[in-house]
């Protein structure tokens, strides 16, 4: 009997069976007593290889798959203390793969004409659409989701209060300069998994980052003697896999 390759239970059986059996592993002393569920997270890069390879069209889909498992078994062998150096330092990798795909994976195929703020359906893309996006707004509150997607986004809001930002494999700059935060403060939650996002605040602004970092990192160079200790506070919360978020003035 055939396995059904699109069931909607394979991948999800995959990695329970796989973690399981790793963290079976550790009980028995086959894996050191340190790994963590946490540890296996590279499996999703090798899923990520395999879910490729089954739709290759060509030679470059082939390199791309091999070369995605190929890193996601190398950064799961070094969480799994099977290598002595540390493979952290590599992650910047999936993001040059994933560059990779976007350059040369869409070339083949007619592209329908670009429009402002409008997806364009990419045939041979690993990522489904391509969205290069323009936007200013004046809402007080901000929820987004980036899927291979780039944007610069201008908020002009004055009594702005915040919101959410998702960003998968992409990247968006988030100018709020001309805005005005809300009397009461405001949250700005960051869900970034191989991405990256740039925030532009003013310089009176106090701002406070609680982004937590998972194989990724955050900086914050805001300069926080401008702002008036009774001002109004932007806090900026949330996580960043394999990722960036800059924060300035």
């Amino acid at each position: 009997m055939r396995a059904n390759l699109n069931g909607p239970g394979l991948w999800p059986g995959f990695l329970l069976v796989t973690v399981g059996a790793g963290l079976l592993a550790r009980e028995f002393g086959l894996l050191p007593a340190h790994v963590r569920v946490l540890d296996f997270w590279p499996l999703f890069v090798v899923l990520i290889g395999i879910s490729v390879f089954l739709r290759a069209r060509g030679a470059l889909h082939v390199v791309l798959a091999v070369a995605f498992v190929a890193v996601g078994a190398i950064l799961l062998a070094g969480n799994l203390g099977f290598l002595t150096f540390s493979v952290t330092r590599l992650w910047p990798v999936l993001l040059v793969l994933l560059g990779i795909g976007a350059l040369f994976g869409g070339g083949r195929g007619r592209r329908p004409k670009f429009r402002h703020g409008t997806e364009l359906p990419l045939r041979d893309d690993p990522c489904a659409t391509a969205l290069e996006l323009k936007d200013a707004s004046d809402q007080d509150r901000l929820n987004r989701q980036f899927t291979c997607a780039g944007a610069q986004l201008r908020i002009e809001s004055q009594a702005w209060k915040g919101g959410e930002i998702g960003v998968t494999a992409g990247g968006v700059e988030l100018d709020l300069r001309q805005a005005r935060l809300d009397p009461e403060g405001a949250v700005l939650t960051l869900r970034v998994l191989m991405g990256g996002v740039d925030i532009r605040v003013p310089d009176t602004w106090n701002v406070q980052s609680e982004v937590v970092p998972l194989f990724g990192g955050t900086d914050d160079s805001t300069r926080s003697t401008q702002g008036v200790s009774t001002a109004p506070r932007l806090r900026i919360t949330g996580t960043v896999t394999l990722g960036g978020v800059n924060i300035q003035n």
